[in-house]
């Protein structure tokens, strides 16, 4: 281009005042745009989940560079957006390999929570699951009470405690896994008993049906397991267990500091007199009606009594289920 054009187009931009400048605060235009990308950025990132730390940094990418464009092309101011860009990188990847880092911390605690109650398998699918999963809710579930009877009498006669709680232990063992087995969640142990609850916190098919098949495969087990004990110290287990089907509130509960996932309601106080009765009618398994109405296969039972449970106002009608 001929120098005569380029001094032409120089005084007719400067006439029309058509030309791009740097203003004299740009300093402070450019110390905004670096407190947008980190500050305002962190923020928006520190109160997101990782998963959305892409989805932000395109969006913030995009704010800039539409001002960059909007400040040359119809403002003609010239900002330097080299350290904003730079400066949202690292905020976007600092805040995100933070956010993945305790999510993953508090994702191993969560499974390591819900692994010792439910099988791995199903502890893998609640973390897939988004965490309010875990939230506080009535829902439908049926409750399995078990206890050994005469464990009174059993550790009286067993002297020494470290076989008393090998004894335990092996019986515990088979337990946990016919519940777990059938997709049951082992809610707490308190001394030789075991709560157990189905369709919660994943839904679950036929819940009745499951918790009633693991309850035989515990009976199946426990004969198993008994021959093991007859052999090697004489003794034989005899269990009781109470099923129950209703509503409850599940959900975290307790401190903040100390808190599980459980269960409570009448369907559990319920569960809990259902198995205290096996005692009375001397059997190993009873159900209420209510379980029996939600069952959908077949089992070997009879009706055994219609009677009104303690602290209930209302007749429960129990049912004894064989193998």
């Amino acid at each position: 281009m001929p120098g005569v054009e380029v001094h032409a187009t120089t005084i007719d931009n400067i006439l029309n005042t058509d030309f791009f400048y740097t203003p004299i605060d740009s300093y402070t235009y450019g110390m905004l745009l670096i407190f947008f990308s980190s500050v305002i950025v962190g923020l928006i990132l520190y109160f997101l989940p990782a998963i959305f730390s892409l989805i932000v940094f395109f969006l913030s990418f995009a704010l800039l560079v539409f001002v960059n464009y909007y400040l040359i092309f119809t403002e003609h101011i010239i900002i330097g957006f080299t350290a904003p860009f730079i400066t949202l990188f690292l905020t976007t990847g600092f805040f995100a390999l933070l956010s993945y880092y305790f999510e993953n911390i508090q994702r191993k605690k969560i499974f390591s929570k819900l692994s010792s109650k439910v099988s791995k398998s199903v502890a893998q699918e609640i973390l897939k699951h988004d965490e309010d999963i875990l939230r506080v809710e009535k829902k439908e579930v049926t409750v399995l009470f078990s206890d050994i009877r005469g464990f009174t009498t059993l550790s009286e006669d067993i002297k020494d405690p470290i076989i008393l709680i090998g004894i335990l232990n092996r019986y515990m063992s088979p337990m946990v896994e016919s519940i777990t087995e059938f997709n049951g969640t082992v809610d707490k142990f308190f001394g030789d008993a075991i709560m157990a609850y189905f369709n919660a916190p994943l839904p679950l098919k036929n819940h009745a049906d499951m918790a009633l098949k693991s309850a035989l495969r515990q009976l199946q087990r426990l004969d198993t397991l008994n021959i093991e004990l007859k052999k090697e110290f004489g003794i034989e287990l005899k269990i009781g267990i109470g099923i129950n089907s209703g509503e409850a509130i599940v959900g975290e509960m307790g401190s903040s500091g100390r808190s599980d996932y459980t269960l409570i309601g009448d369907t559990v106080n319920v569960a809990a007199r259902v198995e205290q009765l096996t005692k009375d009618y001397n059997c190993k398994l009873l159900i209420t009606q209510q379980t029996k109405d939600l069952l959908k296969d077949t089992y070997n039972m009879k009706k055994l009594d219609v009677l009104r449970v303690k602290g209930k106002k209302e007749e429960t009608i129990i049912y004894e289920v064989t193998s």
